[in-house]
């Protein structure tokens, strides 16, 4: 049996599957209580604002909690450094892939 590394359209789609189910049995097994702890502890450590020094961004379901501009900044920073290491690394494989091809 080869040990390849490659994985063919049907396995990559399985692979998709695969993980989309698991994402959706976590967020299932999110549970308020513990997302509310997750709050909690965010703002304990100073990641998160409390209610009472008003947040310019309120989290969903954090009653209050949010992000000020500073922490925004950053939350931004790392959103836009993510997609651009994620597009990088889509179009890696895809020049790979036409080079494979060609």
């Amino acid at each position: 049996m080869s040990q390849s590394s490659q994985l063919s359209p049907m396995e990559e789609l399985l692979m998709i599957k695969v993980g989309m189910v698991a994402l959706g049995v976590a967020a299932g097994a999110l549970t308020i209580s513990t997302w509310h702890r997750i709050l909690a502890w965010l703002v304990d450590h100073d990641v998160l604002l409390p209610a009472a020094d008003s947040p310019l961004v309120g989290v969903p379901g954090g009653e209050g909690v949010g992000l000020d501009a500073s922490r925004l900044a950053i939350a931004t920073a790392v959103l836009l450094f993510l997609i651009v290491c994620g597009v990088a690394a889509i179009r890696q494989r895809l020049n790979h892939r036409a080079e494979e091809i060609a």
